[in-house]
């Protein structure tokens, strides 16, 4: 399965590229974490249906990887968006929402110095 065939330049393609980067970052002497191989194939198969918006994608794939690695402790609001699958979850969230998980996503990238 290669979710970047003919989709190189769509912006969900980008949404894909930009987890894995962040994943390969932030993943450091993890043992086997199946939670996040899910959310890397729930975001491959997103890309290839190029249905959801990529910027609400986006802020929700990076928040769910940080919380799933512990960067992030979700709030009680929030906490569903953890469990849920891209399909399920972006639906939920909107423009407030997408800030929110964007403002906790780079206050974790900052304060973990990586």
């Amino acid at each position: 399965h290669n979710p970047l065939s003919g989709t190189v330049r769509a912006p969900l393609a980008r949404v894909y590229v930009r987890t894995l980067s962040m994943l390969a970052r932030f993943l450091v002497d993890e043992g086997v974490h199946e939670e996040l191989y899910v959310h890397v194939v729930d975001i491959a198969q997103v890309v290839s249906k190029q249905t959801l918006d990529a910027a609400i994608v986006d802020a929700w794939s990076i928040w769910k990887m940080l919380a799933l690695l512990g960067y992030i402790a979700p709030t009680d609001a929030h906490f569903p968006l953890v469990s849920f699958d891209a399909a399920s979850a972006v639906p939920l969230i909107d423009e407030n929402t997408r800030r929110t998980l964007v403002d906790a996503a780079t206050d974790a990238i900052i304060q973990s110095h990586l």
